[in-house]
């Protein structure tokens, strides 16, 4: 559910129309951006900008760039599980890995 919430702007690009009315449920911004998505995917110009192969083409290396980050993240995170457990100051953990001090103190 944190991931869907995380990328739910992604997400929408790929759904019909009622999936949106469903993940917009109470979310007025959801709701504001579900609108203008409609109207774009009903313009006949942007429909004809990309066909369906190209549009599955960007999906696919989006989800790969997702998973790409995703995956760095955790290695990040297991580095400094692992330099914490050293007893490394948390600004050396910081600096080295990239995570903010808050991240490192929530391992």
């Amino acid at each position: 559910m944190k991931n869907i919430n995380k990328y739910k702007y992604l997400i929408m690009f790929d759904l019909d129309k009622d999936a949106l009315k469903t993940l917009s449920n109470g979310d007025d911004f959801v709701a504001k951006y579900t609108d203008e998505l409609t109207k774009l995917n009903d313009n006949d110009e942007f429909q004809s900008w990309m066909t369906y192969e190209e549009d599955q083409q960007m999906i696919l290396n989006t989800e790969k760039k997702m998973s790409y980050n995703e995956g760095q993240n955790d290695s990040k995170l297991e580095i400094a599980k692992s330099l914490l457990q050293q007893k490394i100051n948390i600004d050396v953990i910081s600096k080295a890995t990239g995570l903010s001090n808050d991240e490192i103190l929530k391992l």
